[in-house]
C-alpha cells in the first residue's frame, strides 16, 4: 500500500551450456523481468555480446502455425498436460526431431480437412441446384431436357412485368419465342426460345429489358420433383460424408492428444526460450543472465538454480535502492503494484494512466477511497446502489473477463447504498427512509461547500505527494520551486485560509501587506525557480536566456493562479451531478403523474430508474475517472513507469505467478 512491491536486481553467471536449461527454470518460475545485457549501465561495456536471434527460430515459429492448425482442426482444447515440461530443453537440436513429428500430425490433418473442403464444395453446389430447381417447379416439366435442347437455345428468368407489353417492339430476334409462365409480384417468370445462332443478339436485347437470367439445375433428370428428391439424396450424402470426416477429425484429436500437448509444450518453451536469449548477454564460455525480481523470490531464485546446477553458478541480488541510477530514474525499475483487496481493482484506473515510477507513492488506495467517496455522493441511492452492486458482484463471479471492471462497480454500489442512507433515498423516494445527514435538494450550498472542501483536501494530498516524490528522487527543483511543488503548496493552502477568513468574517484577518507578502512570496518562489535552483546548487549562470525566461516564468506565475482556482472548483460538479441525480427523479416522478393509467404509470417509474441508473452511472463513472487524472494526478503523476512483465516459459505464460 502507497508503495510497490519491492524488487531486487539479481545478476546470474553460468557456463553457456546451461543457458536453455537455466532460462526454462526462471521461466517457469516467473519472476524475473528481464534486463538487456547490451543496453543495462554497467555490463554493456564489459564485453558481453547481446544474444542474436537465431535463423532457428523462423522455423519454429512456422512449426507453431502449423501445430496450431492442428490444435484448431482436432478441437484440442485443453491446454497443456498435467506435469508438463519434463525432459532437457536444446533448442538447436530439438527443432529437426519436433519438426519432423509436426509435419507428420499436420500432413494427416491437412488430408482430412482436403477431403471434408471438398465434400463441402460439392455440397455448395447442390445446395445452388436446389435452390435453382426452385424456380422450375411451376413449369412441371422435363428438368434435362430443358437444360439439353439440340435445336433450340432457351433463356430462363425473369422479366419485369411492364416490358410484356412491348416484347413486339423490344424484340427483333427471328423466331423467338415467348412463354409467360407465373407472374411474381412485379416481375413475370418467363422462358424465352430461339435458333442458336440468334441466341447472342437474343440474349443482348433481354439484358436491356433488365431480363433476370436463372441458370438451370445440373446433374438432375425428370420432372421438378423428381429432381428435387435426386439433389436432396446427394445433399443428404454429403452430409454425412462431411460428418464422418469431422469425426475422423476429433477422433485424431482424442487420439494424439496428450502426444501433441507434449509436443506443443516442448516447442514454445523452446521457441521462448531463443527469444528470451537476445536479452542476455554471452563471452566464449559463459552467459550472463540479468533482471529484477521480487525480493520476497530471492530464495525461490537461488534454489531453483542450485537444484539445476549445484555450485556452478554466480548470483549476485542488489536491492534497488543501492542500484546507481535507480533514485534518479535514470535506470527504470519494473513495479509490482501490491494493494489490500479493497481496493485491488483500482490498480486498473492507475496503470490505465501509466505505470507508477517505481521511486513513486502508488496511489491506488487513494484514489480507491476518492473515487467511492464521489460516486457515492453523485450517485447517493439505496436502491440504485444496490443493483449496481449486485450486477458489480455478478461480473466479478461469472465473467473473468470483466472482473476487474465488476469488482469496481461492486464497491461503488455500496458506496451509493451507503450515501443513500446519509441523503435518505431509495429508488428517488426521499420519504421513504429518514436522512442520516441531510436531503441534497433542501441544503444545496451545505453540500457545495462539502464538495470543495473535499477537492482542497484531495488537491492537498496530490501536492504532498509531489514533494515526497521530488524528496525520494532528489529533485529539488521540482520539490521546492515549482507550481505543484512546496512553493505552489504554500500559495494554495495561504489562498485557501485567507478565502475561508475572509467568507467568515467579511475581512483578510491580517493587514494587506501581510496578506500580499504571504501570497507573493510563493508566487516570487516560482517566478525565479531557476536562479534560485542554480543558486543552491552553485551553477553558473543563475539564468541562461532572461528574456525568454521571465515571460516564461511570468506566464507560469499566471497558470499557477488560474490552475488552482479552475482545479478547486471543478470540484464543484460532484455536488452538481448529486442536485442532477435529485432533479432526474423529480422529473420522472412528474411524468408519471401524468400517465392515465397504473400500469403506464409503473412503466414510467420502471424506464426511469433504468435509465438513471444506466445512463447517469456512466456519466459520473466517467466524472470521478477525470477529477482523479486532470485534477490529481496532475499534482504529481508522471506515468512513465515500467510494468512488471516476467519472462515466462510454455503454458506458464498464461498464468499469473506474481501474486
Amino acid at each position: 500500500m502507497f508503495r510497490p512491491v519491492p524488487m531486487m536486481r539479481a545478476t546470474i553467471l553460468i557456463l553457456d551450456k546451461d543457458l536453455a536449461s537455466v532460462t526454462k527454470e526462471i521461466g517457469r518460475l516467473g519472476i524475473m523481468h528481464l534486463e538487456e545485457v547490451g543496453s543495462t549501465p554497467g555490463l554493456s561495456d564489459m564485453g558481453w555480446t547481446p544474444g542474436q536471434e537465431l535463423e532457428v527460430v523462423s522455423r519454429y515459429q512456422t512449426a507453431k502455425r502449423q501445430l496450431d492448425e492442428i490444435f484448431e482442426n482436432a478441437e484440442i482444447t485443453e491446454e497443456a498436460p498435467a506435469i508438463p515440461g519434463t525432459y532437457e530443453v536444446n533448442p538447436l537440436d530439438d527443432i529437426d526431431e519436433l519438426e519432423g513429428k509436426i509435419q507428420a500430425y499436420h500432413s494427416q490433418v491437412r488430408s482430412i480437412n482436403e477431403e471434408i473442403y471438398s465434400l463441402r464444395d460439392r455440397l455448395n453446389v447442390e445446395e445452388d441446384n436446389l435452390r435453382r430447381l426452385d424456380n422450375l417447379t411451376p413449369t412441371n416439366a422435363d428438368v434435362s431436357r430443358m437444360r439439353d435442347l439440340a435445336m433450340l437455345r432457351m433463356f430462363y428468368g425473369n422479366l419485369p412485368y411492364k416490358h410484356i407489353r412491348y416484347l413486339e417492339d423490344s424484340i427483333t430476334t427471328k423466331f423467338t419465342t415467348f412463354i409467360p409462365i407465373q407472374t411474381r409480384g412485379d416481375r413475370e417468370l418467363s422462358a424465352f426460345f430461339c435458333l442458336p445462332e440468334d441466341a447472342e443478339n437474343l440474349e443482348e436485347e433481354l439484358k436491356r429489358m433488365h431480363f433476370e437470367f436463372l441458370p438451370l439445375p445440373q446433374d438432375c433428370s425428370g420432372t421438378p420433383d423428381e429432381a428435387r428428391e435426386q439433389i436432396e439424396d446427394r445433399i443428404n450424402e454429403l452430409k454425412m460424408k462431411i460428418g464422418e470426416g469431422e469425426n475422423k477429425l476429433r477422433g485424431f484429436g482424442w487420439t494424439y492428444r496428450n502426444e501433441l500437448l507434449r509436443i506443443k509444450e516442448h516447442l514454445t518453451t523452446n521457441l521462448d526460450i531463443l527469444v528470451s536469449v537476445k536479452s542476455m548477454g554471452l563471452s566464449e564460455s559463459t552467459a550472463l543472465i540479468t533482471g529484477w525480481i521480487p525480493a520476497k523470490s530471492t530464495d525461490d531464485l537461488k534454489q531453483a538454480l542450485t537444484n539445476r546446477l549445484g555450485n556452478l553458478f554466480y548470483l549476485q541480488v542488489i536491492p534497488a535502492e543501492e542500484v546507481a541510477g535507480v533514485k534518479t530514474g535514470e535506470v527504470k525499475v519494473p513495479v509490482i503494484l501490491k494493494n489490500p483487496k479493497l481496493f485491488r481493482p483500482f490498480q486498473t484506473l492507475v496503470t490505465m494512466y501509466g505505470s507508477p515510477d517505481y521511486n513513486e507513492i502508488e496511489p491506488s488506495s487513494i484514489i480507491g477511497i476518492a473515487f467511492l467517496l464521489m460516486f457515492g455522493v453523485m450517485f447517493g441511492d439505496v436502491g440504485h446502489g444496490f443493483v449496481l452492486a449486485l450486477l458489480g458482484w455478478f461480473l466479478t463471479k461469472k465473467v473473468s473477463a470483466a472482473e476487474e471492471i465488476g469488482g469496481i462497480l461492486f464497491r461503488a454500489g455500496i458506496s451509493s447504498m451507503f450515501f443513500g442512507f446519509c441523503f435518505g433515498s431509495i429508488f428517488g423516494y426521499e420519504e421513504a427512509i429518514p436522512a442520516l445527514i441531510f436531503h441534497p435538494m433542501h441544503n444545496i450550498t451545505t453540500l457545495m461547500a462539502a464538495a470543495v472542501a473535499f477537492g482542497i483536501f484531495f488537491l492537498s494530498i496530490g501536492l504532498v505527494i509531489n514533494m515526497i516524490n521530488a524528496l525520494r528522487s532528489r529533485d529539488v527543483e521540482r520539490g521546492v520551486f515549482e507550481t505543484h511543488g512546496l512553493a505552489g503548496a504554500l500559495f494554495y493552502w495561504a489562498a485557501v485560509a485567507f478565502m475561508i477568513k475572509f467568507i467568515a468574517t467579511g475581512s483578510l484577518g491580517v493587514p494587506l501587506w501581510v496578506f500580499l507578502t504571504i501570497i507573493g512570496v510563493p508566487l516570487l518562489m516560482i517566478f525565479l525557480k531557476e536562479p534560485l535552483y542554480h543558486l543552491i546548487v552553485k551553477k553558473r549562470p543563475l539564468i541562461h536566456d532572461p528574456g525568454s525566461y521571465f515571460l516564461g516564468s511570468l506566464v507560469e506565475v499566471l497558470d499557477t493562479f488560474t490552475g488552482y482556482l479552475s482545479n478547486t472548483v471543478s470540484f464543484i460538479r460532484v455536488a452538481a451531478f448529486s442536485l442532477a441525480h435529485a432533479a432526474l427523479f423529480l422529473a420522472v416522478f412528474q411524468l408519471k403523474s401524468m400517465m392515465p393509467g397504473q400500469a403506464s404509470s409503473i412503466l414510467v417509474e420502471l424506464g426511469g430508474n433504468v435509465l438513471i441508473i444506466g445512463l447517469e452511472g456512466l456519466v459520473v463513472s466517467i466524472q470521478s475517472v477525470r477529477l482523479i487524472y486532470y485534477e490529481f494526478f496532475s499534482k504529481f503523476y508522471s506515468g512513465n513507469g515500467e510494468a512488471f512483465l516476467p519472462m515466462k516459459i510454455g503454458t506458464l505464460k498464461d498464468s499469473d505467478t506474481t501474486g
